[in-house]
């Protein structure tokens, strides 16, 4: 709650000034916690970009909050301190949001300034604190592939299981915390001339890119506002159940397009009417994801299973014995503004001397990927972990 007495053209007291730092710290660095059962349940865990604050003192990036003694008379340079990093924080959420100003060094820190910075806490930073600006994300370079090299699929399931490795479990709440995703894109390429292999042929053309976020997972295949599959389930990395070995099912979607679905056989170019191989919302041909979490002590590893499920009823039409492929990686929150491409350098730096810092929400590090389970053919996914 805030500190009561503020009365309009009132000065900020310095308890006042260090609960706005206080307020603004839950967003711009945040908490350390432990990979728990609370970690489900716990909302506070969603708050925390893991940033540091700059030290004027020591002209060193730190993590200690810059809260002064009691006695302390605020100043425009304390507020303005403030404002620079609240500013990064925002504009990192979203650049088409007009940065606040900064007070002259000659002005006087009201109530004003407190009711001001409390609206920014309460209003933007509360709703979109997962957010990140689409310009400020981008695909890392460090990309993983894997295909099963047309291998005939006769069972039900075809699975592969891949690993996300970050420094600490704070780290990976830190990256989703600021809007990283973990990122798959899956594809088809020879082979497969029956009804089945082509129904995963189009269904992979269209499914696009697989993103999991802090709390949902989606397809960018139904971005055009005219959904092309049906879910069960939509969930995200604050999903996983730390409190059991298992996995946890956060996604599974079969096509939405049913018995119309046409297909082209890869031979001849003839159309194939496939009827059953289009899918439909109660179709058993699925595409699931499946996560848990594994906290080693000296790095944090989310574990995510991709299962194929085909449909009884279509292997009737021989074995799927096209090239399934895929890609893994992650598209990560980068530092935001870059002094050198900015225009309004002014908001994130204190004073107008060159030498004082220019505060910039600093790039997440990303989670390095690696295949643990190359696609293997089972009846029993339950039995590859």
């Amino acid at each position: 709650m805030p500190v009561s007495g503020l009365q309009t053209g009132e000065i900020i007291t310095a308890a006042q000034y260090n609960e706005l730092v206080q307020l603004y710290d839950a967003y711009w660095q945040g908490g350390t916690y432990a990979w728990d059962d609370d970690h489900i349940s716990e909302v506070i865990r969603q708050q925390g970009w893991g940033q540091k604050w700059y030290d004027r003192v020591s002209s060193n990036l730190t993590t200690v909050m810059p809260q002064v003694s009691q006695l302390t008379q605020i100043t425009a340079q304390h507020i303005n301190d403030l404002i620079t990093h609240v500013n990064a924080g925002v504009w990192h959420i979203d650049e088409t949001i007009t940065p606040k100003v900064l007070r002259g060094t000659s002005t006087s820190v009201s109530a004003s300034n407190y009711t001001q910075l409390t609206d920014i806490y309460d209003t933007t930073l509360a709703s979109k604190k997962l957010d990140v600006d689409p310009s400020s994300l981008q695909v890392d370079s460090n990309l993983i592939s894997t295909t099963n090299s047309g291998t005939p699929w006769t069972t039900t399931y075809l699975v592969s299981i891949q690993t996300y490795s970050f420094t600490s479990y704070n780290a990976a709440r830190h990256f989703f915390n600021s809007g990283g995703e973990l990122l798959m894109d899956f594809s088809t390429s020879t082979g497969g001339t029956n009804g089945a292999s082509i129904g995963w042929n189009v269904f992979f053309d269209n499914l696009g890119l697989v993103r999991i976020n802090a709390n949902n997972t989606s397809n960018d295949g139904d971005g055009d506002g005219d959904p092309m599959f049906s879910a069960i389930g939509n969930k995200g990395f604050y999903d996983i159940n730390s409190a059991v070995s298992t996995y946890t099912e956060t996604y599974s979607i079969s096509s939405d397009t049913g018995g119309s679905l046409l297909g082209v056989h890869p031979g001849t170019g003839a159309a194939i009417d496939m009827g059953t191989y289009g899918g439909g919302i109660y179709s058993t041909r699925r595409f699931k994801i499946a996560m848990k979490g594994d906290d080693s002590g000296s790095d944090f590893k989310i574990l995510v299973k991709i299962t194929l499920q085909e449909d009884p009823d279509d292997s009737v039409s021989g074995p799927i014995d096209l090239f399934v492929n895929a890609t893994f990686g992650a598209a990560n929150p980068l530092t935001t503004p870059i002094e050198s491409e900015s225009t309004g350098n002014q908001y994130f730096r204190p004073d107008s001397p060159a030498t004082n810092p220019f505060n910039v929400f600093v790039e997440r590090p990303a989670p390095t990927v690696a295949n643990t389970i190359v696609w293997t053919a089972t009846d029993t996914p339950e039995s590859i972990t």
